[in-house]
């Protein structure tokens, strides 16, 4: 190559990479104020499914359409989180799947992963014992009409809560949080501002949340905080938004718990790593 090709092929690189920089600070504009992703990723899995669609590209096309059921079930149900098809950065992932226990029954289970972790799993019969040898093995359109019902009524109705306090605990709402500037009463309890739109998410402003942090002395934080049922602009964003307030109460460090005022002076030493609902109050507290 000549030195005019290889010096074309430099500026072509480094346009390419300004390009994709600025789309990704693009993506990162869209999705702010916005609650982070829990993935949601369905396959047949049970084999004898799998044998009856007709070729792989027939059943992926079922799969994505029965996901897609799925994920509009849980964003109604668990509106705190967005859940989104499986992506590379997605860190929380419910998996479904079916499950032949034997020759005549077919569950349907789900289990939630934070990263390679299992986190819970449950599961809701099907087809019970008899019913394939009556009806037959859905084709691939039936099964569109079948998972509704079974997801709803089976899982996301009976194990609802189990489902909430599983997602509580592994799957943060959101990343970003800012300290708002100190008062000038010292009775006054420090407070910060949650990345959160509150005019999407304006249910949360009296919950409890689990702020947790990378401290800059050593180790993990985590500070309890409580909606105060306020909002603030959250300045960082592009243009700001206003974002949930809570006010900061106990600082934890292992299990070690002290009140946030005997911490007050570190808590500029903190950089945010996410926040978790820890309790559900006020409306949609049902």
């Amino acid at each position: 190559m000549t030195q005019r090709g290889k010096k074309t092929l430099r500026i072509a690189e480094v346009s390419l990479c300004i390009c994709l920089a600025m789309i990704a600070e693009r993506v990162a504009e869209a999705q702010q104020g916005q609650a982070l992703p829990v993935a949601v990723s369905f396959d047949f899995t049970a084999p004898q499914v799998v044998s009856f669609f007709d070729d792989a590209a027939q059943r992926k096309q079922i799969e994505q359409q029965i996901n897609s059921q799925f994920i509009t079930r849980l964003q109604l149900r668990f509106h705190y989180w967005t859940f989104t098809p499986v992506s590379p950065d997605v860190k929380v992932t419910l998996k479904l799947g079916l499950r032949d226990a034997d020759a005549d029954t077919i569950s349907l289970w789900a289990a939630l992963f934070s990263g390679a972790r299992e986190i819970a799993r449950w599961e809701k019969v099907v087809f019970p014992p008899g019913d394939l040898i009556r009806l037959g093995m859905p084709t691939g359109k039936q099964w569109l009409a079948t998972f509704p019902v079974v997801f709803d009524d089976g899982l996301l109705h009976k194990h609802s809560q189990e489902i909430l306090d599983a997602l509580k605990g592994s799957a943060p709402v959101g990343k970003d949080i800012t300290l708002m500037p100190s008062a000038a009463d010292p009775d006054v309890l420090p407070r910060a501002v949650l990345a959160l739109d509150s005019s999407q998410y304006d249910d949360l402003q009296d919950c409890e949340f689990r702020l947790r942090y990378d401290w800059s002395a050593g180790g993990k934080v985590t500070i309890h905080s409580s909606g105060i049922s306020m909002h603030a602009p959250f300045a960082p964003a592009t243009p700001p938004f206003d974002g949930i307030v809570v006010q900061l109460e106990q600082w934890q460090q292992g299990n070690d718990t002290q009140k946030i005022g005997l911490m007050r002076n570190h808590l500029l030493e903190l950089t945010p790593v996410g926040f978790y609902l820890e309790a559900i109050k006020g409306p949609g507290s049902d």
